[in-house]
């Protein structure tokens, strides 16, 4: 029964944003992409009533299937096919001389990930 958070979600932020406003929305819409697209799916087959229109991006519904392949990704991962801890610090030391400056901040953060 977790789907029911996300009904309550939904109804405290109209709460809240009737508190706020001092009025209801006129329109509430749930927009949710890969696992919030999953939640999207449940709300239009659990909560249709509740939102004037909900959106469903690229959303994770064959959960069954996802856990398999996580399970054949897991042993090629036993198996050596992974990236060691040292690896990763290379990966991420080249990708942050490579991109972090692209917002002309060399601070560690790449905030500018759409020149890259």
């Amino acid at each position: 029964m977790a789907y029911a958070s996300y009904k309550k979600t939904r109804d405290v932020g109209v709460r809240i944003a009737t508190a706020f406003y001092g009025r209801a929305p006129s329109k509430t819409y749930f927009y949710g992409g890969s696992e919030g697209g999953r939640e999207a799916l449940t709300m239009a087959q659990r909560f249709p009533a509740d939102f004037d229109g909900i959106v469903s991006v690229v959303p994770v519904s064959n959960y069954t299937g996802a856990n398999l392949m996580r399970a054949k990704l897991a042993q090629l991962q036993r198996d050596g096919g992974w990236i060691n801890p040292a690896k990763v610090k290379l990966i991420h030391n080249a990708v942050n001389a490579a991109c972090d400056k692209l917002d002309a901040l060399d601070d560690g953060v790449i905030s500018a990930y759409e020149n890259a």
